[in-house]
């Protein structure tokens, strides 16, 4: 028997790149940036070693992406109380503005974490920008307090062929 730690088989990263683009374009082209997809992709890979945990070991936080609930409500407001329009379509799409769904609902979780970037002020660092995307995780993503560091990001998204 392997050890949960060398995270076997798994999700196929080019079916969960497509997926993440398909979702995204659907909902607004804008949001699928390279940069956007490379940033979310890379997300998933360090959160939750692409999909291995879907529940956070020892916290609250739910998904592929691990979101907080908190976290969830609060960028599902902000975002489409910015977006007049939007929310009709992700409902139309099938989303739901329930937390809970995160845990299950794998475009969901790809969709709020890419909204909560989107949130961000600051501009996300330019495709293939490893680095800066890493910075910009931990910074916005993570935050200063969490205990992921941007090394581990780096490695992650090394690990599982996000950047080549």
């Amino acid at each position: 028997m392997m050890s949960a730690e060398r995270f076997p088989g798994g999700i196929s990263l080019s079916q969960l790149r497509h997926l993440l683009k398909r979702s995204l374009t659907q909902l607004d082209p804008a949001l699928a940036s390279e940069a956007a997809l490379q940033l979310v992709l890379g997300t998933a890979a360090h959160e939750s070693a692409l999909g291995h945990y879907i529940r956070q070991v020892h916290g609250p936080a739910l998904g592929i992406c691990q979101m907080e609930r908190p976290t969830f409500l609060d960028d599902w407001s902000r975002f489409f109380a910015g977006h007049p329009g939007l929310e009709g379509r992700a409902i139309a799409l099938g989303y739901r503005r329930q937390p809970a769904a995160l845990e299950w609902d794998l475009r969901l979780s790809l969709v709020m974490c890419r909204l909560h970037y989107r949130l961000v002020p600051e501009p996300l660092p330019a495709a293939g920008d490893w680095c800066g995307q890493a910075r910009y995780w931990k910074r916005y993503y993570n935050s200063t307090a969490g205990r992921g560091t941007i090394k581990q990001f780096l490695g992650d998204i090394q690990r599982f062929g996000i950047c080549s």
